[in-house]
């Protein structure tokens, strides 16, 4: 956990604060949207029956 509070303060004292929040958001989406083009069945994947 500290390790992620560590990068998160290098980067809004990089970037600032607000910029490195929208950064973090935009990347986030951008990764799901990576992950569900590389491998479309997550979408339609139903998980109950592996309860």
């Amino acid at each position: 956990m500290k390790s992620v509070l560590f990068e998160s303060g290098v980067a809004a004292k990089a970037m600032g604060l607000v910029p490195s929040i929208v950064f973090g958001g935009v990347m986030t989406i951008a990764t799901v949207f990576g992950i569900s083009k590389l491998n479309p069945k997550l979408k339609t994947m139903d998980l109950t029956k592996y309860e």
